[in-house]
């Protein structure tokens, strides 16, 4: 199942750090989505999706290890 795990505004040109605590017995993978949450995502997920916003950019996922 996937969830947003955190929100952080951002500025385009300007470098973005942050931390999200990860725990593998969540999941043994994580993907960084970034997205515009002032526009209306053209594909909707299905209702109540953690994420129907307008995407710009997904990241290949990374895998955890334990």
């Amino acid at each position: 199942m996937s969830a947003v795990v955190d929100v952080v505004d951002t500025v385009n040109g300007r470098v973005t750090d942050f931390t999200v605590p990860l725990d593998v017995s969540d999941g043994d993978w994580v993907v960084l989505r970034i997205s515009d949450p002032s526009l209306p995502n053209g594909t909707p997920g299905p209702a109540g999706h953690p994420c129907n916003d307008f995407a710009v950019a997904y990241t290949s996922p990374w895998w955890l290890r334990p």
